[in-house]
């Protein structure tokens, strides 16, 4: 029951994910996402280094 609930449900969020990457990207807001993706690569770097 909980797999078949996985199954249904992961599609539903990849699409929801892929909408709003489109919305910011039509919206000239894609400058946004980019720095978002950039901080997150920082912080796992710096992770990295730490341990």
């Amino acid at each position: 029951m909980i797999t078949f609930y996985f199954e249904v449900s992961l599609p539903h969020a990849g699409d929801i994910f892929v909408a709003i990457l489109n919305f910011f990207l039509y919206s000239g807001k894609w400058h946004i996402v980019r720095t978002i993706v950039t901080k997150l690569k920082y912080y796992e770097t710096v992770v990295e280094k730490i341990s």
